[in-house]
């Protein structure tokens, strides 16, 4: 179809005539070459798996991406003369090199839709990419990575082993999926109030020390004071909350990151919540066997860890955090020990940022505030 006006028209007439409404549209921006080569059984693959969640996928391919081919091809046209067009997808997946990353950035904040980063791993197949430390070369960094992060896409994942010169790209199934069940995630938060929405926030120990926290040229707690409010401005459950207040409750939970903390205090007073330690293991065991191993053989086993306790007759991992409403904010957990050299997936993951982010993704489910 030439663009997405005429798929959106087709769409619509078929979800009339099975008596449904029309899926949430997605789409994944790739590069003509695999049209042209006939190499599409990978998209085809992953446009399948966008449907199984319930997703209306779709591919769309070009020479080279610019605003203007990209708002001719995925660009609704406005009922009324004079008004601004919407975009057709409500998630975009980036697939493709972006060398007019800055250019694009204007038709994409005036969408205002998700921009999902995606790259291709080129240096073998996917029993290759598990075993490589690095994951993605060095070589593709500028435009694999830099370039779409430029135009404003978020969250990379390699999704597609491309072997050596010539081979056909195979889809890496677990990662592709992980795209597709965050593109649907996405889609929800974007019709779901503002004030049904939980927000979680990060501060840096930084520089080191027991009661540190803030960045380079930021005064983080008076930013956290403007962020507080401007949310609860726009709709959103919280309450700003003076600089000061940042500081004095933000002190005790930096210090749970250093010897001597109470950690069942922080739990009583309603500064950290709970992650079940059975929540957190059924996550590990999710993830690949060597980077279970990886974990375990430099941290020890989940039951093990220092911040695992007995409360409410289970036992859980605490995590502190101040919560002002529905926004909770957290230390970024230190890093033991430093990896040397260029980061690598050889550098495992902490413990203390793992179980941090696997309760940032189950906050309000089997994850829960103590009070």
């Amino acid at each position: 179809m030439p663009d997405a006006a005429a798929f959106d028209a087709w769409r619509a007439e078929r979800a009339d005539s099975a008596g449904r409404a029309a899926r949430p549209a997605v789409a994944l921006l790739v590069h003509r070459h695999h049209f042209v080569n006939g190499s599409t059984a990978w998209i085809d693959a992953w446009l399948r798996r966008f449907e199984r969640q319930g997703l209306a996928a779709y591919a769309v391919f070009g020479q080279q991406l610019s605003a203007a081919s990209l708002q001719a091809l995925l660009e609704v046209p406005a009922r009324e003369a004079g008004g601004a067009g919407r975009p057709h997808p409500a998630v975009l997946v980036l697939h493709q090199l972006v060398p007019q990353a800055a250019a694009l950035q204007p038709l994409l904040a005036r969408w205002g839709v998700p921009v999902l980063a995606t790259q291709p791993y080129r240096a073998g197949d996917e029993a290759a990419w598990a075993a490589d430390a690095a994951g993605l070369s060095l070589s593709d960094v500028p435009f694999y990575l830099a370039q779409p992060e430029a135009a404003g896409a978020i969250d990379p994942l390699l999704t597609v082993a491309q072997g050596q010169s010539g081979a056909e790209p195979r889809l890496i199934e677990r990662q592709a999926d992980a795209v597709a069940a965050k593109a649907r995630r996405l889609v929800a938060l974007q019709t779901r109030k503002a004030a049904d929405k939980r927000l979680v926030a990060m501060v840096y120990n930084y520089p080191p020390g027991g009661s540190n926290f803030g960045a380079s040229f930021l005064n983080v707690p008076r930013s956290l004071e403007q962020v507080s409010g401007a949310l609860a401005q726009a709709g959103y459950r919280t309450q700003r909350v003076p600089e000061q207040q940042w500081i004095d409750g933000l002190k005790p939970l930096l210090a749970a990151y250093y010897p001597g903390a109470d950690l069942r205090g922080l739990l009583a007073s309603g500064q950290a919540a709970a992650l079940p330690l059975a929540a957190y293991q059924r996550h590990f065991a999710q993830l690949p066997a060597e980077v279970q191993r990886r974990m375990v053989a430099h941290w020890g086993a989940p039951a093990q860890s220092r911040y695992v306790v007995d409360w409410q007759g289970e036992r859980v991992f605490v995590i502190p955090r101040l919560q002002a409403g529905q926004l909770a904010v957290l230390p970024q957990p230190r890093a033991r020990r430093r990896c040397t050299g260029a980061r690598t997936r050889s550098c495992t993951s902490p413990r203390p940022r793992c179980r941090t982010t696997t309760w940032r993704c189950t906050c309000g489910r089997s994850a829960r505030p103590t009070r």
